[in-house]
């Protein structure tokens, strides 16, 4: 059967029922007292009680009789009424008309009906079917009436319409169903104990229902709100019946602090007096967490000096910072000079396109923003930099952009400014000055120190080029001075010890140039002397010569003359004992010959040292007059010019050297020559001895003494051979000594043209030098006098030997120097 009982779950307090059943029971018991009496004779006044007891219960009630069986015996106008039936159509009817065929066919029913033809009393919520088939809900009972012998002759059911008060309370029970699965509920005492909750407030809180049923509320506040006398006052409330909502902060199992969004319900009971408290609550927690986070973010923008403005999507702005509203209004004036509807106090909720004199563009712009985006305008003279990002949800909606704005006015004044004027130092000059007036901080502080920069550049370089021109004019005394720091330190210290070292370079050569004039005029001086030696030893040689003739003719006579060539032996051996000295002499004069030529060698290594150094620097200053830009190419001629002095000083002192290397090794030949001279002269003294100590017997000896006249006659010629290689290597040596005096000439020329602080060097006299060397060449090149000036035919008729083959000059020095 449809039979139901009331719910006992918390709701709020239900309109009061009609009474109904009580009045059932009173019938009842009038009918069962009634039967009680019915051996005593009816009062008349009793049994008028009773039957108005049952018209008042007829007007106020649906009453219907039923047979034992079901059948309709009769029923009353409101019971018709309710279920839509007249009285004949359901008379003799069965009770099961009124439910529908499941139930009728239920055991529930069949034994429903047993119950009440045994007697039995039924009452409840009944769910029954109207003609129409609309649902009918009777708050009814179903009672037995006894005959007077007590057995149960018909059944009267006495009935409410509760239909719209069941379809209420279902709405109602359906809205609490609906509450329970989407909020958070839980049931207190009107003190705070905890009654019940349900699975969301428990899965909200962390707890299970067996942990927290029978526990004060405070567990899920903190120890200090809940010790205090708000707390005592929130719960002084609720128990008088006050409603409270809000949100609320409260700790969960595990410590964690959650945001409620909750309301207190006190329920009351029938009499209106409340019994206990009912909590519908929402976790606003993660809510509450991005408000806060959200209001962060505004009093942040709010307080930043960035200019920050937010439009929607449909470009209409809805947020400006104080920063952007104190800039647009500074600029207020300026802009409407174009916009002439311009106002700030307006722009809140007015479209952003305004800026723009073409809002269709910024529109589509805005429309299809995805990423940031930035752009400048110009409105009424005033430059504004516009930065402008998407806004996306999490869930990539775009929401709409935030625009940040800056007034760049001041700033693109002053890079124009400041551009011009670094235009100008790049053109070179440095003059010009940015204005101070009218900047201030960032500002006025990029104009400070570009006007340092601009006055540091202009000092260093006017000091640089100072001390170039004058290097280009040869004035090495010239120096940069000013305090510097950093590169122009450098520069100046740079600058400065090229200058020291250039004029200890030139120094250098200039008292190279006094040491190798010595060395010439010393070159020229043994050369004259050596010319001397040789005419004198050309001297000797003919007059050896004619000795011998005088030899060879007496060779005839000797027999004869031996006494006469006794004499003349010892003259010779007086002459072979004075061309050993001269020999001697000759030996020691080629010694002094070889030593001076070896001091030369010495000097020209030092002269080639000297340009191999001057090379290097000349090639320093011409990477530092490169790196030196267009102020150091005048400094770079200048080391290209000291460069190629440095070049033909090495090329020349090469030179010198291979000469003077050859002149050696010929001065060595002869020295060698001259030994074997000496060694010949000894033979012949002692020949001359044994011609005096034989005498007596030249007669048996004349075939010795012709083949030892000659051997004497080689010997000669031979040197007469080494006199003329002697000769030509004076002229050679000559040459060599003009040469390099004409080299020192050239490189004094060129070194006088330097000033420097140091007092200059003697010059050497030219004159004498160029005296010197004429004298040293006519000696070298005079003819020999008698018939030895040339290849004498050899003595008595014998042939002539082949002249020795002079030797070649000697190659180009071992050492020799590499240009760059």
């Amino acid at each position: 059967m449809a039979k139901t009982v009331k719910s006992r779950k918390a709701a709020p307090k239900a309109a009061p029922r009609k009474a109904k059943p009580a009045v059932a029971r009173k019938v009842v018991k009038a009918a069962k007292l009634v039967k009680t009496r019915k051996a005593a004779p009816v009062d008349a006044r009793r049994q008028a009680e009773l039957s108005g007891q049952i018209q008042a219960i007829n007007r106020v009630m649906a009453v219907i009789q039923f047979e034992l069986d079901g059948t309709v015996r009769d029923a009353n106008e409101n019971f018709l009424k309710t279920m839509g039936y007249q009285l004949d159509e359901i008379k003799g009817r069965h009770h099961r008309s009124f439910v529908d065929k499941v139930e009728a066919e239920s055991p529930e029913y069949q034994a429903f009906w047993e119950r009440l033809r045994a007697g039995e009393y039924v009452a409840g919520q009944f769910r029954r079917i109207a003609k129409d088939g609309r649902e009918v809900w009777l708050e009814a009972s179903y009672n037995a009436i006894m005959d007077s012998s007590g057995k149960p002759m018909m059944v009267v059911k006495y009935a409410t319409d509760i239909t719209a008060q069941k379809l209420h309370n279902a709405d109602f029970e359906g809205q609490l169903r609906a509450i329970n699965k989407a909020q958070a509920v839980i049931e207190f005492t009107l003190d705070g104990q905890i009654l019940n909750a349900n699975e969301n407030f428990l899965k909200t809180v962390g707890y299970t229902l067996e942990e927290v049923r029978g526990q004060h509320h405070r567990i899920f506040v903190e120890p200090g709100y809940a010790a205090s006398n708000e707390y005592r006052a929130f719960w002084d409330k609720l128990g008088r019946g006050e409603y409270d909502a809000g949100q609320y902060k409260r700790i969960g199992k595990s410590g964690q602090t959650i945001w409620l969004e909750a309301s207190y319900n006190p329920i009351f009971d029938a009499k209106g007096k409340p019994f206990k408290v009912v909590k519908f609550a929402t976790d606003v927690s993660e809510n509450r967490r991005i408000a806060d986070e959200n209001l962060r973010i505004r009093n942040a923008l709010d307080n930043v000096t960035c200019n920050v403005m937010i439009a929607d999507n449909e470009r209409n702005i809805i947020y400006m910072n104080k920063s952007v509203v104190e800039m647009l209004t500074a600029a207020e004036s300026d802009v409407r000079k174009e916009l002439s509807n311009f106002s700030v106090a307006r722009l809140m909720g007015a479209s952003i396109d305004q800026f723009h004199k073409n809002p269709e563009h910024q529109s589509r712009l805005l429309a299809g923003l995805r990423q940031t985006h930035r752009a400048q305008i110009n409105v009424g003279g005033r430059t504004f930099a516009l930065t402008a990002s998407p806004i996306f949800n999490k869930s990539g909606e775009r929401l709409g952009a935030t625009v940040e704005w800056l007034d760049r006015t001041a700033e693109v004044a002053v890079e124009k400014e400041v551009g011009e004027i670094v235009q100008a130092a790049a053109d070179g000059d440095f003059q010009r000055r940015v204005v101070l007036e009218g900047k201030q901080g960032f500002f006025a502080l990029l104009a400070k120190s570009v006007n340092q920069l601009l006055e540091t550049s202009e000092q260093g370089l006017s000091e640089v080029a100072r001390v170039l021109s004058a290097l280009a004019q040869g004035n090495l005394t010239q120096r940069m001075s000013g305090d510097f720091r950093g590169t122009f330190a450098r520069l100046k210290d740079d600058a400065n010890g090229t200058c020291e070292q250039l004029s200890g370079i030139v120094a250098q050569i200039q008292k190279a140039t006094d040491s190798i004039n010595t060395a010439a005029r010393e070159i020229a001086t043994g050369n004259a002397d050596l010319s001397g030696r040789t005419e004198q030893q050309a001297a000797s040689l003919e007059e050896t010569a004619s000795s011998m003739e005088e030899l060879t003719s007496t060779v005839k006579q000797n027999a004869e003359n031996a006494r006469q060539a006794n004499q003349l032996a010892v003259g010779a051996s007086d002459v072979a004992r004075k061309g050993g000295q001269v020999v001697g002499e000759v030996v020691t004069t080629m010694a002094a010959i070889t030593d001076s030529s070896k001091k030369i060698v010495d000097i020209i290594s030092v002269i080639d040292g000297i340009a191999f150094q001057t090379n290097i620097l000349a090639l320093n200053a011409a990477v530092e007059a490169a790196r030196a830009g267009e102020q150091g190419r005048g400094f770079a001629v200048v080391a290209s010019e000291v460069r190629n002095l440095a070049q033909r000083s090495a090329a020349a002192a090469k030179e010198i050297k291979t000469l003077i290397g050859d002149s050696v090794e010929k001065v060595e030949n002869g020295s060698r020559l001259v030994e074997s001279a000496g060694r010949t002269m000894e033979e012949i003294v002692t020949s001359v001895k044994r011609v005096t100590d034989i005498m007596a017997e030249i007669s048996a000896a004349s075939q010795e003494q012709s083949q030892g006249i000659e051997q004497v006659n080689q010997t000669i010629t031979q040197m007469d051979e080494v006199t003329q290689q002697n000769a030509a290597l004076v002229e050679e040596a000559s040459a060599a000594a003009r040469s390099l005096e004409e080299q020192v000439g050239q490189l004094g020329t060129l070194v006088t043209r330097f000033e420097l602080d140091t007092p200059k060097s003697t010059s050497y006299a030219k004159g004498d030098m160029q005296k010197l060397l004429a004298a040293s060449s006519a000696q070298a090149g005079r003819p020999m006098t008698g018939r030895h000036s040339a290849k004498s035919a050899p003595a008595r008729g014998g042939a002539a030997p082949a002249a020795a083959p002079a030797k070649s000059a000697p190659a180009n020095g071992e050492h020799r120097w590499e240009e760059f």
